[in-house]
């Protein structure tokens, strides 16, 4: 039997769309507005706080929400996920820390079941975080799909092949490494992984 190929799925503003909730609880609980632009800025002045690690559990805050807990993958998000999940091992590698895994496997559990092998918490913005890159090598997976620069150009530096998803305000750049393909949306990225291959 032929091993499926792998490939990593990040989670939010990927299959679950948080940056503008998020954006919006923020400013309603703290009165504070933060452009779209700069929703991965690390200036903790953008954010009206004190420090990053002020900034992060304020965000992570969200989670804990009613409003967070009702978020639901597009029905776009949910049948092109079915339909690779065919062809492909998926797996979840998600920046949110290790101490959500309930809140998110219940969701992932509820609108996606059976789809994923595991999910992976790499505890971005904490002093355990675990590289992206890294975790996919471990997995074995070949594509990361992710929304964040970051994470996919440090994968793409790796080696790894990177969709990075969505036109968002945040992943915009003029260049980019060769093995990253921008994918606007789930139909491009259906496509490029089922038909375009």
């Amino acid at each position: 039997m032929t091993k499926k190929r792998c490939i990593a799925f990040d989670l939010d503003d990927v299959i679950f769309g948080t940056a503008y909730p998020i954006l919006q609880y923020y400013s309603r609980k703290f009165g504070i507005t933060v452009k779209p632009e700069n929703f991965y800025c690390s200036e903790p002045s953008v954010w009206g706080a004190s420090s990053g690690e002020v900034v992060s559990d304020r965000i992570q805050g969200f989670l804990e929400t009613t409003e967070h807990q009702e978020l639901t993958p597009t029905p776009e998000a949910i049948r092109a996920l079915h339909q690779i999940s065919q062809r492909f091992d998926l797996y979840v590698v998600t920046g949110r820390s290790e101490c959500y895994a309930q809140i998110t496997e219940r969701a992932i559990q509820k609108h996606l079941p059976g789809i994923f092998k595991s999910v992976v918490f790499t505890n971005y913005n904490k002093t355990t975080a675990q590289p992206k890159a890294q975790v996919c090598q471990e997995i074995g997976a070949d594509t990361l799909v992710d929304d964040h620069l970051y994470h996919a150009t440090a994968a793409a530096n790796s080696g790894i092949n990177v969709l990075l998803f969505g036109d968002y305000p945040w992943n915009q750049a003029n260049n980019l490494p060769p093995n990253i393909t921008r994918v606007a949306g789930w139909y491009d990225l259906t496509k490029l992984l089922l038909y375009d291959e």
